[in-house]
């Protein structure tokens, strides 16, 4: 099984009022090799739309009014990252209370993995996709959060030294993120972030119907 991206989501309590221009010379700052790409978003655009793409080696920004989305591609030194960005917004005095933890693996196999999940009667020998999502709320740490399981029979293509290799398995997505009725509870800080990031982490390595030998490759 491989591991395709990790994304991190923190979602502002009160939106970003700042200039994206100063934020992303901020970033490039304490991030080597950044590329910044302003889009040309109308003012009244709703908040979540991305206002500002940073871009390095291994790692992608997406800054809104309301959230930054963080995508890794290789997620070593992920939490280090993390902690970074998150000094950088402090400055702005923003609230972050809501966290996502979202993780695609794949596992090359049969789509007949997936069909065993279904009962007999529901099966369909002769299907071409099929996807199966589930979520299962769940403690992690001091904050109850969805724990979402989804997963869908798919190829992925991988670019090899003797050109494009496409194959058929389970493209896993473990989604796990703080309640958003529960915001107004959570102010999340530089202390504690890495802590509820890395106790999602921990259970985005599990696996909730699919079993764990197959998610292994196995």
């Amino acid at each position: 099984m491989e591991i395709v991206q990790t994304q991190i989501a923190l979602f502002f309590r009160n939106q970003f009022e700042g200039a994206f221009e100063e934020l992303a010379l901020k970033m490039k700052n304490k991030f080597s090799g950044i590329q910044s790409q302003y889009l040309p978003i109308p003012p009244n655009a709703p908040p979540e739309i991305p206002r500002l793409m940073l871009s390095s080696s291994g790692m992608n920004m997406n800054f809104s009014k309301n959230r930054v989305d963080i995508f890794f591609t290789v997620p070593d030194g992920m939490e280090n990252s993390i902690k970074d960005v998150f000094s950088i917004i402090d400055q702005y005095e923003i609230v972050v209370d809501r966290i996502g933890f979202v993780q695609k693996k794949f596992s090359e196999t049969t789509i007949d993995t997936l069909l065993k999940l279904i009962t007999e009667e529901q099966r369909v020998a002769t299907a071409k996709e099929l996807s199966i999502k589930i979520n299962v709320a769940k403690q992690i740490g001091a904050y109850m959060c969805n724990n979402i399981e989804t997963l869908i029979f798919a190829s992925l293509t991988k670019l090899e030294p003797a050109g494009p290799v496409s194959r058929q398995g389970i493209l896993i997505e473990r989604d796990i993120n703080t309640l958003n009725e529960s915001r107004l509870e959570y102010k999340f800080t530089a202390d504690n972030i890495s802590e509820i990031i890395g106790l999602m982490k921990a259970e985005a390595d599990t696996q909730i119907l699919l079993p764990e030998t197959q998610g292994d490759g196995n």
